[in-house]
């Protein structure tokens, strides 16, 4: 049986992984649409497309380098897309395709590294222009998924956060969350007044030493506050970081090691040092 099945698989020709049909996740297409779905329903629908519920997923909205209104052309656009990204789902949301994948099959952070880098093909013009979502681990989230999709997307050619990778143009809502916070509370466009002075401070010793105390102080707020995890993070010794967050103490009198006693308000520290990492500089 064995021989016989190797046989058959040299001489039938190749078949490629269909591409599920959009029905097949119609739970996804009602949230994306601002419809209610039972958590039933929407685990039944994930579980026969061989998705999971629990699955970390991303959305990413999709056009051509240069957007068309056409239905025709959007659906070949589609098609190109579902090249690259066969075990992504996709809709049309009527101005452009929106994909949903899994980060198991397409990992965000690496895709995200290839923007920073700006890892295009070399001597190709861009074929895609594409914002893309943070991680969720909640499908009922995926309508919040996509319009942060939206939202990068409509950054892709912004100077500070659009890039590209690949072929595609592309901006990611981890590097222009701070613009959607700006918009939706209002803010003036010079919203430095935001800032922790304390975490100012650390940034301003990074300028002048060539330090990484804003790195630091951020990289040990977004694990929790365990030295070990931050640690392998940074990949520097547990002696190192121990210093580190001493002279973040003497620098700004940010005690992270022991915040409830120095009263720190940890989320706007962490939001500062997200703000400052970002930017690269002082505000």
């Amino acid at each position: 049986m064995d021989y016989f099945g190797n046989l058959l698989s040299l001489v039938m020709p190749h078949q490629s992984r269909p591409q599920p049909a959009e029905e097949a996740l119609g739970p996804l297409r009602d949230l994306l649409d601002g419809r209610s779905v039972r958590p039933q329903v929407l685990e039944c629908a994930l579980r026969k497309a061989g998705w999971h519920v629990d699955d970390r997923f991303f959305v990413a909205r999709f056009s051509a380098a240069e957007p068309a209104e056409d239905a025709g052309a959007r659906g070949q656009t589609v098609r190109l897309i579902a090249e690259v990204y066969p075990l992504a789902r996709f809709f049309d949301d009527g101005y452009a395709a929106v994909m949903v994948a899994r980060d198991a099959d397409y990992p965000l952070a690496a895709l995200r590294a290839r923007h920073a880098a700006r890892d295009v093909d070399a001597g190709a013009e861009p074929r895609f222009r594409a914002g893309f979502s943070s991680l969720f681990a909640d499908f009922s989230l995926v309508r919040t998924a996509a319009d942060q999709a939206a939202l990068a997307y409509d950054l892709v050619d912004d100077a500070e956060t659009g890039g590209a990778f690949g072929s595609t143009l592309s901006c990611f809502y981890d590097d222009c969350w701070f613009e959607d916070v700006r918009v939706r509370l209002g803010l003036d466009t010079d919203a430095a007044w935001l800032l922790d002075h304390a975490a100012v401070a650390l940034a301003r010793a990074d300028a002048e030493d060539g330090a990484a105390y804003v790195e630091t102080a951020l990289a040990y707020l977004e694990h929790g506050l365990n030295a070990t995890r931050t640690a392998e993070a940074l990949f520097i010794h547990r002696n190192t970081l121990a210093y580190r967050l001493k002279r973040i103490k003497a620098l700004s009198g940010i005690d992270l090691e022991s915040p409830a006693g120095g009263n720190v308000d940890l989320l706007r520290v962490f939001l500062s040092c997200k703000l400052l990492a970002r930017a690269g500089r002082m505000a």
